[in-house]
């Protein structure tokens, strides 16, 4: 993936343009893989598992990883430049739980061995094979169709709701975490999307997804403005205990509190599969919901999203 960029004839880059991303995921682990395009460059982000026998498998395997292709130095004796072994996987400052690496778009020589060593990681490092793996594609535009390179990974499935056989209309829990999952990792930069029960009275609980300025990372905030159920302190404990925090001196304070949690990223912890589990089950514990077809969802843009109708399987709010 991304082993080949498209040029124009003036040998200027057309594809892949920065922002363009692939991500590999474990159906069963939840293991994820991330090449996200950036200017020259492709990233490749692998998050370590938080079991210790997990983690400490997948860390050997890269620590066996070196490379010679990335850095010249000059020899001791002769002063002629020579390759410097080095650790292909690097650290990330401050993210203890992530190892990441790249490759010049014109590496030629170096991609293959990047790739080489993507799909050792896979197989020794997380345990993983084709079987077990989807891949889902976007930009900053949102969704994309599958990029070039990946009709090479023919025995790899779309993770693309629409294009995996789900039910037209969302009725289950597991499969609304899938979808959404899939929805807020691929939402358009600028895009917000917002889900709530109208059901359940005047718009008790909705949850909001939003994507940050100048950053992959994605807002995840739920307000809660019909509290007659519920006393304050009350309310606040459940979502405490949910992983929700609130602060009562910012946003709505008491009379329209607004939860939120970190950002959440594709790859990055806290992942957007947290931020969908968390989304399911405020819904069911909070809000009273008895199943996701109860749910609809609103966003800032019109036809942006028009697609998150199939996607979600749940119905666009009219306002």
């Amino acid at each position: 993936m991304f082993l080949y960029p498209d040029y124009d004839e003036q040998f200027q880059r057309v594809w892949p343009q920065t922002g363009e991303s692939i991500e590999l995921r474990d159906v069963v682990s939840n293991d994820r893989i991330l090449f996200f395009a950036n200017r020259d460059i492709v990233e490749i982000w692998v998050m370590i598992p938080d079991d210790p026998q997990a983690s400490q498998r997948l860390l050997s395997v890269m620590q066996g990883q070196r490379t010679l292709a990335r850095t010249l130095v000059p020899h001791p004796d002769s002063g002629e430049l020579v390759p410097r072994e080095e650790a292909l996987w690097l650290p990330v400052p401050r993210l203890e739980k992530f190892r990441w690496t790249s490759w010049l778009h014109t590496a030629d020589d170096y991609k293959p061995q990047v790739a080489a060593a993507v799909v050792e990681v896979l197989r020794d490092g997380l345990g993983s094979d084709p079987g077990r793996l989807r891949y889902r594609a976007w930009n900053y535009q949102g969704p994309a169709r599958g990029l070039l390179g990946i009709s090479y990974l023919s025995t790899v499935e779309p993770d693309r709701p629409t294009q995996r056989g789900v039910p037209q209309r969302c009725s289950e829990w597991a499969d609304f975490i899938d979808r959404l999952d899939w929805a807020v990792t691929t939402l358009p930069v600028g895009e917000m999307l917002v889900l709530s029960a109208p059901a359940k009275g005047r718009e008790s609980c909705h949850v909001q997804f939003y994507q940050l300025p100048d950053s992959p990372a994605r807002a995840h905030e739920c307000i809660i403005w019909d509290q007659a159920r519920l006393e304050i302190d009350e309310l606040d404990a459940r979502m405490t205990g949910l992983g929700w925090s609130w602060d009562p001196e910012l946003l709505g304070g008491e009379d329209d509190p607004v939860w939120s949690r970190p950002p959440v990223h594709a790859t990055c912890y806290p992942t957007v599969r947290d931020a969908a589990e968390l989304t399911a089950a405020t819904f069911r514990e909070i809000a009273g919901v008895s199943t996701p077809s109860e749910l609809v969802f609103d966003s800032m843009s019109e036809p942006a999203v028009t697609y998150l109708v199939d996607e979600l399987g749940l119905n666009r709010k009219h306002t």
